[in-house]
């Protein structure tokens, strides 16, 4: 159907020779753009590895076509109801070079992405939970599947609430009679162990959102929270009665260290009476790195954890707090 001949062209390709294409299951969403000129729709492979499956979006492909690759043969291409179009980088296509796949389809019109909702919110990207979570997929004939370390669950036709108990990727995507499937989405959920709840006193500026104070103890440290006040104040409600031997902080941006001027740890079984069971007074050699460490001279147990940083009315930026928790 297609006997046309294209030809190579140079480009940068994140590939190397020991890296390993991502198995079908877990395709890699790629553009179409319509070739004028050849009357056919075009996509590049630069920037995928051999062996890829792409994922194309809003296409329908003639029946019976063939699916040209680079300037001598032919590539894998397939198309069902549920997961759209489908096509395979050449296992031989060079590292070195950038091949098109070309093609001749309809354009359609794709079903609207699902949504997920937990405690009542509205999630996307990352979520972020302490106990198990009810997971609710709105949408028209919505399919998951849960990936963890230990693999992937197959496509799953979702009919009731999902209740997650572990960190894991949840895949999600739509069908909505007479439409195209909806491009994938994948919502990353983090369970974090060691507390059910965060709260701050004052709010963070700019006001963080929910689930940013989580990050403070998950090692989730690509953005620091801030405050602008003489005193800040973290409480921790583990949800029950924990031992630690040591609590570790990470304060300040990279290149410019801004110590407070004390950190003092309190307990307390009821959240209303409190004993301070520490006082880290920042020394200058923590300026270099914004890493302090306060190992306690026994195992302390609480049911509630308060710290509180006094500043010298500069702004507290606190990227990481790591307790040290005994089993």
């Amino acid at each position: 159907m297609l006997a046309l001949c294209f030809a190579l062209r140079n480009g940068a390709t994140r590939c190397n020779a020991a890296e390993q294409h991502i198995p079908d299951t877990l395709f890699r969403v790629a553009e179409a753009r319509y070739n004028a000129l050849e009357g056919l729709w075009q996509v590049n492979t630069n920037g995928f590895c051999p062996g890829d499956t792409l994922r194309v979006a809003n296409l329908i492909p003639h029946p019976g076509t063939l699916f040209q690759a680079g300037c001598c043969g032919t590539t894998e291409g397939w198309y069902d109801t549920l997961t759209g179009l489908h096509l395979v980088v050449p296992a031989d296509t060079s590292l070195e070079e950038s091949y098109s796949i070309l093609f001749g389809a309809d354009e359609s019109t794709p079903s609207p992405q699902p949504t997920v909702v937990a405690s009542g919110h509205k999630v996307v990207g990352a979520w972020r939970f302490s106990r198990t979570v009810e997971l609710r997929l709105n949408g028209d004939q919505v399919r998951y599947k849960l990936v963890d370390s230990n693999g992937s669950s197959p496509w799953l036709l979702y009919s009731k609430p999902l209740l997650i108990n572990r960190s894991c990727l949840l895949q999600t995507y739509n069908l909505t009679s007479g439409k195209l499937a909806s491009l994938p989405a994948t919502l990353q959920l983090i369970r974090i162990d060691d507390f059910e709840r965060i709260s701050a006193t004052p709010d963070p500026e700019p006001l963080a959102s929910p689930d940013a104070l989580f990050r403070l103890v998950d090692g989730d440290t690509t953005s620091g929270t801030s405050w602008k006040t003489a005193k800040t104040t973290l409480l921790f409600n583990p949800g029950v009665e924990r031992k630690a031997n040591a609590i570790s902080f990470w304060l300040g941006e990279s290149g410019e260290k801004k110590l407070p001027r004390q950190i003092v740890v309190e307990t307390s079984s009821d959240n209303q009476n409190w004993i301070q069971i520490a006082r880290v007074l920042p020394m200058k050699e923590a300026q270099q790195t914004g890493r302090l460490w306060c190992s306690f001279e026994q195992e302390i147990r609480f049911r509630y954890l308060r710290i509180t940083f006094t500043t010298k009315n500069l702004p507290l930026i606190i990227r990481e707090i790591k307790v040290a928790f005994v089993p």
